[in-house]
């Protein structure tokens, strides 16, 4: 075992998770206890905060947190050469305040899955100033806790064209391997479709129309396995939008509550989508 931490970073009386070795992925995070949907497993302040082509030298970072990011996988190293900062941000810079990039002592070292295989996602909250894990699907104690590092609806070879130009590895997660088919390709782009092209246009000019083409969306995504409080308080969203220009006020509700129920497991209460829902709800229910 490398490292334990939980909510509080309290190594000894909190610990959700531990970073430890794993196999041919280097190092994994898993959890050390049984966590529901929506459970937060993690949260943490960044090592580093920084815009895109940062210099290290000029930000002031302790030699302990130079150490702890220097430790960071860099997919990008080359043989015999050893890692670099160029390398370390490009492979684990994720979002953080005002538009920049964080590096973050355990959620950089979330392995990925793609989407129907990964179990938990990060969010940074702005209101905290900190990096959130949250379970979107049940994790067992002792299980690794997996990430989607990329847009959930890309057919396989995308993704891994995606994963190898971004991180240089090839996923074998069950998404690529078992689960795969041809027709579970067809059903990915088949919702990509309708969420990038379809529904837009129809929402402007049909909005029934629309309305039951998201409504098919969500269907597909609770066949296919690909129903994560993320992916549907999105595309429920979409549809309390719709309804609302639709003038079906019992749809506007139920999707408008099932977005926010699905914004509270994502990211928790007190998250500015968790406030942004309570508002809306209190202004229809004048």
């Amino acid at each position: 075992m490398i490292d334990k931490c939980g909510i509080t970073g309290d190594k000894k009386t909190n610990a959700l998770v531990e970073v430890r070795n794993c196999n041919d992925k280097g190092v994994g995070v898993f959890a050390l206890k049984d966590t529901a949907v929506g459970g937060e497993m993690h949260r943490e302040k960044p090592l580093a905060v920084y815009d895109n082509g940062m210099d290290f030298e000029n930000l002031g970072i302790s030699q302990r947190k130079r150490k702890l990011i220097g430790s960071l996988h860099d997919a990008f190293a080359i043989s015999g050469g050893g890692k670099s900062y160029w390398g370390i941000t490009k492979t684990n810079g994720l979002p953080a305040s005002d538009g920049k990039q964080g590096l973050f002592r355990l959620a950089c070292r979330l392995n990925h899955a793609c989407n129907g295989a990964q179990n938990a996602r990060y969010i940074w909250r702005d209101d905290l100033e900190k990096m959130m894990v949250r379970a979107i699907r049940p994790i067992k104690k002792g299980e690794e806790i997996l990430v989607n590092y990329i847009d959930p609806y890309l057919c396989r070879e995308e993704r891994q064209k995606s994963l190898w130009d971004g991180f240089r590895f090839k996923c074998a997660c069950d998404e690529c391997t078992t689960k795969w088919s041809k027709s579970r390709d067809e059903k990915l782009e088949e919702i990509r479709q309708s969420i990038e092209d379809y529904i837009p246009v129809a929402q402007q000019f049909e909005p029934k129309r629309a309305l039951g083409l998201v409504e098919k969306a969500l269907e597909t995504l609770e066949t296919e396995g690909l129903n994560t409080p993320h992916d549907l308080g999105t595309i429920h969203y979409r549809a309390f939008q719709i309804a609302d220009k639709a003038f079906d006020v019992d749809k506007r509700r139920f999707h408008l509550k099932k977005a926010h129920e699905c914004w509270l497991q994502t990211e928790g209460g007190g998250s500015r989508l968790d406030l942004m829902g309570k508002d809306i709800i209190a202004y229809f229910e004048k």
